[in-house]
């Protein structure tokens, strides 16, 4: 179990080891959007299918570059590179080369959260 974090100002340093993993379980793996109860495993294949499409998209805008805007890292890759790094943990990118190689950047970026979320997509 990791020591209690410290308020105030060093909050704004990047989070490090179990920090990484209590804040993602915090945000995916404890408390899900929907309840068991509530959901609907029959549009699980549907939304598979359309996270899929729009992973594709993103492999060919990737094709020919290492980064989405000027070929340069950004802001934009720190949002795109969650949702692609969960479909890439999660297996929805197989055969997507471009977007596998993008993933695999973001992860060797320093302080990278999202390898956090490894063990969370294989529960």
């Amino acid at each position: 179990m990791c020591a209690a974090k410290p308020v105030g100002a060093a909050r704004l340093r990047p989070r490090q080891g179990c920090e990484r993993m209590q804040l993602a379980e915090m945000q995916l793996g404890q408390k899900r959007v929907i309840e068991e109860a509530e959901r609907v495993p029959a549009v699980y294949p549907q939304n598979e299918a359309a996270a899929k499409r729009g992973l594709a998209v993103l492999d060919k805008e990737l094709a020919d570059k290492d980064w989405l805007i000027e070929n340069r890292f950004s802001v934009t890759d720190i949002i795109i590179g969650y949702v692609v790094c969960w479909g890439y943990f999660l297996g929805m990118t197989e055969g997507l080369h471009a977007l596998n190689a993008y993933a695999e950047r973001q992860l060797a970026r320093p302080n990278c959260p999202y390898g956090a979320m490894k063990q969370i997509a294989k529960n």
